[in-house]
């Protein structure tokens, strides 16, 4: 038989074969199996079908990779075939193919080297499935929780808008308190060159303050893809706090921290870690609201625990209810007037994405401590 021949299976010999085609069509799952010693191919209806060839067409290895596997995919497409000739090793890879129209599908490949005893691959067989609902599915579910932890980064900061506001208006005013000194030290009959000097190094260093508070605001209200970089969490911690440090004068909270200058850098998302920071801050200094409370006094740490950065963030506040404590990182569950309940729900998706966890524990006088851990670098 030729290289290049191709052997249908169609139904009509058996139920059974009827039964397995329709499963096919119904999973959108193709069987196909190659011969290594004499090139010859088989492949079942489903396979032409999910591939857009006619039944009956000629089909070699190359010629799918010619015509179908997108390009960007078909140097590892080779690779790994090459790699299961060469290890006798299983295949399981998920590739994009490309039809006539440009339109694109994504199709996943699970496979198996047939060995004889002489230790050669003498066939292959496999599945493929077309996954491209699924992939398309997944894709908007990641789309929508993007958009969803952006909403949950303005609704938070929304809740700081006017303690930031104060923070960027000091500078500001500092700024042109100096700007008008200075003209006043330039228009006397003996200028006053040093004073002048002096006010403007204030006036630099006043807009630099400035311009670092919009940063943060502006890098934790953006809206991009998530980027994952070595980054120092002591780093995203204090630039938290930075934000959050007006809110805590005006509700009279006191900061004790505590971060280990050991603790090797993590590999994450900036935007999204910041979050979670900020929610977990936000939460501890509204928990602390109120005239029940004791003395408000906010302790954020850091350290290095074997393999992994473990972030503390403890409250003195009245507590969580002991009936609301399953449910906290529940999504849309809020003991909060007007909260959406999503702040915790997200961060515990965002830690669990970067191979972490986040979790809650009372404190035996009152207020909680929550904890996360995200993986270091070795």
């Amino acid at each position: 038989m030729a290289a290049n021949q191709v052997t249908l299976w169609r139904a009509g010999a058996s139920r059974t074969e009827r039964y397995l085609a329709e499963g096919q069509r119904l999973s959108h799952t193709g069987s196909w199996a190659e011969n290594k010693i004499t090139g010859e191919v088989f492949w079942s209806d489903e396979m032409f079908r999910i591939f857009a060839y006619e039944p009956g067409t000629s089909i070699t290895f190359q010629k799918i990779i010619e015509e179908r596997v997108h390009p960007d995919d078909r140097a590892a497409f080779v690779q790994i075939a090459e790699t299961t000739m060469r290890e006798k090793r299983d295949i399981d890879l998920e590739h994009r193919i490309v039809f006539p129209d440009g339109s694109i599908r994504f199709h996943h490949v699970v496979a198996h080297p047939i060995v004889n005893a002489a230790g050669e691959v003498v066939e292959i067989f496999g599945t493929t499935m077309d996954i491209t609902d699924r992939t398309m599915a997944i894709e908007s579910a990641r789309h929508a929780q993007m958009e969803l932890a952006h909403v949950t980064r303005l609704t938070t900061m929304g809740e700081l808008v006017a303690s930031i506001a104060h923070e960027v208006n000091q500078p500001l005013a500092a700024v042109v308190t100096n700007g008008n000194a200075s003209l006043r030290w330039l228009d006397g009959e003996r200028p006053n060159l040093r004073e002048v000097r002096d006010a403007t190094e204030r006036i630099i260093g006043d807009a630099m303050r400035a311009s670092q508070i919009v940063s943060r605001i502006r890098s934790l209200v953006a809206k991009k893809e998530p980027e994952r970089v070595a980054l120092d969490i002591n780093d995203v911690i204090r630039g938290v706090l930075a934000l959050s440090a007006a809110e805590m004068r005006r509700d009279g909270v006191s900061l004790q921290t505590d971060l280990a200058t050991d603790v090797r850098a993590v590999f994450a998302d900036p935007i999204q870690l910041q979050q979670v920071v900020l929610n977990l801050i936000v939460n501890a200094i509204e928990a602390m609201r109120g005239e029940t409370c004791r003395e408000r006094t906010l302790v954020v740490r850091s350290a290095q625990e074997q393999d992994r950065v473990l972030v503390t963030v403890k409250d003195s506040g009245c507590g969580i209810a002991p009936e609301d404590q399953p449910r906290i990182f529940d999504p849309f569950y809020t003991t909060k007037s007007g909260g959406i309940g999503m702040g915790l729900a997200i961060s515990r998706s965002i830690i669990q994405a970067h191979g972490g966890t986040i979790w809650m524990t009372p404190q035996p006088a009152g207020g909680s401590a929550f904890f996360f851990t995200v993986a270091s670098t070795p």
